[in-house]
């Protein structure tokens, strides 16, 4: 599939300070497509704030400007919208799945 989005009202972002939040940032699909979005509205800034950040997957260059943490050498992370073969995901909080 591809990235959708609901776009907001017009005008959004002109002469605002913008920090998008998200939880994971995986492929980063989504973040890549809110920075074009929204960076056509020319804001004053435009920040990225993200809980995870799990570089080994992304497939677009995208500035992460607040991490909350890397998966980078860490075990591998599972909650909260993260999987370990389709287990896990919807649990409330983020894991490390150890090896067994």
């Amino acid at each position: 599939g591809g990235t959708c989005c609901s776009p907001p009202a017009e005008p959004v972002a002109y002469f605002v300070l913008v920090i998008v939040v998200d939880d994971v940032a995986d492929t980063c699909n989504t973040l890549a497509w809110v920075v074009n979005h929204l960076g056509k509205k020319e804001p004053v800034s435009l920040r990225l704030c993200v809980c995870v950040a799990k570089s080994d997957k992304h497939r677009h260059e995208v500035q992460l400007d607040y991490v909350g943490f890397s998966e980078i050498g860490l075990p591998f992370l599972a909650g909260y919208g993260m999987d370990d073969a389709k287990k896990y995901r919807l649990m409330p909080d983020i894991f490390a799945v150890l090896p067994k």
